[in-house]
C-alpha cells in the first residue's frame, strides 16, 4: 500500500496563462534574433526598433496578462488598499497614544505646575500682555519656575517692589518652557469640549 500523500489535481491550471507564456516566449525569441541581427549588421539604423515601439510591445504583453488573469490586477489593487489602511491605522494609533499622553499629563499637571504658575507661563507665551503688580508670592513663583528651567531671568527679587510692569520685559521662556506652554495649551483645548458638554 502506497503511503498517503497530497493528491495532485489534474485540472489545476498553471500559475500563468498559456497565451501569456506563448507571447513571452515569442518576445524572448524575437529579442534574441533581433539583437543578433543588429550585431552582425543585418538591420540598418532605419530598420531598428526605437524605444517607443519596445514600450508598446511591453504594454501589449502586460495587457494580455491582465485580460487573461484579471485577478492579478485585483490582487495588486487590494495590496495598495491594504497598505493605505495600514498607514491610516498607524496614524490613528499614534494619535491615540498622543491623546493618552495628554490625559496623563493633565492628571499630574496640577502637581507639577500650580495654576498660579501656569498663569505666568501663559502670560509669557501669549501675545496679549497684562500689567503686573509685584509681590512676594510672584517672586516665589517665578523663582520656582526658574529652578525647573521653564523661565530665565536675573534679579527676580526686584520685581517684588515694582508695579505696572510687563512680565516679559524681565522674564523669558526657555525652550523647555515653550514646549510646556504648547502642551498646556493642547490640554486646555482638549478640556474645553468636555466643559461644554457638562454645561
Amino acid at each position: 500500500m502506497s503511503a498517503p500523500g497530497p493528491v495532485e489535481n489534474p485540472n489545476k491550471k498553471s500559475s500563468l496563462p498559456v497565451v501569456f507564456i506563448i507571447g513571452l516566449i515569442a518576445f524572448v525569441i524575437f529579442g534574441v534574433l533581433y539583437t543578433t541581427a543588429v550585431l552582425i549588421g543585418q538591420i540598418t539604423d532605419k530598420q531598428k526598433i526605437d524605444t517607443i515601439n519596445l514600450s508598446l510591445i511591453a504594454l501589449v504583453l502586460l495587457a494580455i496578462l491582465i485580460l487573461s488573469r484579471p485577478r492579478i490586477f485585483e490582487q495588486l489593487s487590494l495590496v495598495e488598499i491594504l497598505g493605505i489602511k495600514l498607514q491610516l491605522d498607524r496614524v490613528m494609533e499614534r494619535q491615540a497614544q498622543q491623546q493618552t499622553q495628554l490625559q496623563d499629563i493633565s492628571l499630574i499637571l496640577p502637581l507639577l505646575i500650580p495654576q498660579s504658575e501656569r498663569k505666568h507661563l501663559a502670560e509669557l507665551g501669549s501675545n496679549q500682555k497684562n500689567l503686573y503688580q509685584g509681590c512676594s508670592s510672584l517672586v516665589r513663583e517665578l523663582r520656582r519656575l526658574r529652578s525647573v528651567d521653564l523661565v530665565t531671568g536675573q534679579a527676580i527679587h526686584r520685581l517684588e517692589h515694582m508695579s505696572n510692569f510687563y512680565l516679559d520685559r524681565y522674564i523669558k521662556l526657555t525652550e523647555f518652557g515653550k514646549r510646556w506652554v504648547d502642551r498646556i495649551n493642547e490640554i486646555e483645548k482638549a478640556e474645553k469640549p468636555k466643559e461644554g458638554d457638562q454645561g
